[in-house]
């Protein structure tokens, strides 16, 4: 039997996503399915809306790719340089980091790294295999060694704040997911190109992430499979914010994620909730990104302590009396 305590973060299944077919007459407009009912668009329109997109395509995918890379950069070097660091250590010194942490802690973040494993797994295979920087994945996986190791090793305000840089670093790329996914959308919404043509600039597109599933769809030119395939991307998206900052109302009863909840009610003047539905999480994620709010948790704190040390400086007998 499932633990129900374990999110599930394996990836939809496309086959298994329920969507609208085509022939159904009550389709909703702004359904990709609603592509196929156009209204009438000369050729000759169709075709020079098509070789335009053909022509740019490498090219705005490499910007892309490029832009992402550049974003994620800084943060991948952090994090390689961290796990340099911890490999540079003695060995003795590694084994008594561990053994400082407890048993519970020790299972905790066994769960975690096997969680975050799989999550990670989603986030750059279901999305295709070309992610814009191509050490990313691995920066996440050493970016989490280095917050484990400072926490055994008690350097708390180390690990925060590679803990507040992790999450950036997912914040970038599921921002890189998330485009992706609207691209495919806009081209299957662009009316200026028959359906065809449609296909053929998806497959091009899925070529560049290496996407090769949707790449074999769109060749196959498969509208509801595809559909399916873009449905099954979403869920995946939600899923993978999901494992980031709580899956359920349950994760939001207290520590971290309880005090992120509180503040993005205050955001959105209650109008947005993480904790009611994937919908309102990815919301909430886009409107107070998880790694500010951490930023923003350390100065809370240091402004609270500069107070009291201030007022400990003090001179006791003097009580302000002209």
């Amino acid at each position: 039997m499932a633990d129900d305590s374990v999110p599930d973060t394996s990836a939809p299944d496309p086959s298994q996503v329920e969507v609208d077919t085509p022939s159904d007459p009550n389709v909703p407009a702004d359904s990709p399915l609603a592509a196929g009912l156009k209204e009438d668009v000369p050729t000759e329109k169709q075709d020079d809306e098509f070789n335009k997109l053909q022509q740019d395509i490498v090219k705005r995918t490499h910007d892309e790719h490029e832009r992402y890379r550049a974003r994620m950069q800084p943060l991948v070097d952090h994090f390689q340089q961290s796990a340099s660091e911890m490999q540079m250590q003695p060995p003795r010194q590694q084994q008594q980091s561990m053994s400082q942490m407890s048993q519970e802690a020790k299972g905790k973040a066994a769960e975690s790294v096997m969680s975050l494993l799989a999550i990670a797994a989603i986030a750059f295979t279901v999305f295709g295999r070309k992610s814009g920087n191509s050490f990313g994945q691995a920066a996440l996986m050493n970016g989490l060694g280095s917050m484990l190791s400072g926490y055994a090793q008690g350097k708390h305000q180390r690990a925060e704040d590679d803990k507040a840089k992790w999450h950036q670093l997912w914040e970038v790329k599921n921002q890189e997911n998330k485009d992706r996914l609207s691209q495919y959308r806009e081209t299957l919404a662009n009316k200026k190109m028959d359906l065809s043509q449609q296909m053929d600039i998806i497959k091009m597109q899925a070529a560049q992430h290496r996407d090769s599933e949707l790449e074999t769809i769109a060749e196959q030119k498969n509208l509801n499979a595809l559909v399916k395939n873009l449905e099954a991307k979403r869920k995946a998206h939600h899923k993978v914010i999901s494992g980031l900052v709580g899956a359920n109302a349950k994760d939001y009863k207290s520590g971290p994620s309880a005090e992120w909840r509180q503040m993005v009610l205050e955001k959105s003047k209650g109008e947005v909730d993480p904790a009611r539905n994937d919908d309102e999480r990815e919301k909430a994620y886009e409107l107070y990104p998880y790694s500010q709010f951490l930023k923003d948790k350390k100065e809370t704190a240091k402004q609270i302590e500069d107070e009291k040390k201030k007022s400990s400086d003090k001179d006791p007998l003097e009580l302000g009396i002209e």
